[in-house]
């Protein structure tokens, strides 16, 4: 294995990212079972999928919460006015029993 990576100053990230994208090219591989390759790639490549794998599960996620933004705008905006309205008519009928109470 060390002549594949280069040793302990070889650059293992390379040469997993090789071995990856090599074996997403043979369909036959890239679903290997693991006694074809070595433990420490199946953990890495295991890894890998899965955080690649939350990556898109957060960005579909996200997509969908920024789909929402302009409708909740919009209900903020509904319930500021509505709340407006609410102080405004309770403002006139604050007016309205303190004038009828002069004399």
């Amino acid at each position: 294995m060390t002549e594949y990576i280069g040793g302990p100053e070889g650059d293992a990230e390379l040469a997993l990212k090789t071995l990856q994208d090599t074996l997403a090219c043979v369909p036959s591989l890239s679903r290997s079972p693991p006694a074809l390759l070595p433990p420490e790639l199946t953990q890495s490549t295991h890894a890998r999928s899965k955080y690649k794998f939350m990556e898109q599960s957060s960005l579909q996620r996200r997509a969908g919460l920024e789909e929402k933004v302009p409708e909740l705008e919009r209900t903020i905006e509904m319930v500021d006015l509505l709340i407006r309205k609410k102080v405004r008519s309770a403002l006139l009928l604050l007016g309205r029993l303190h004038s009828d109470r002069m004399p």
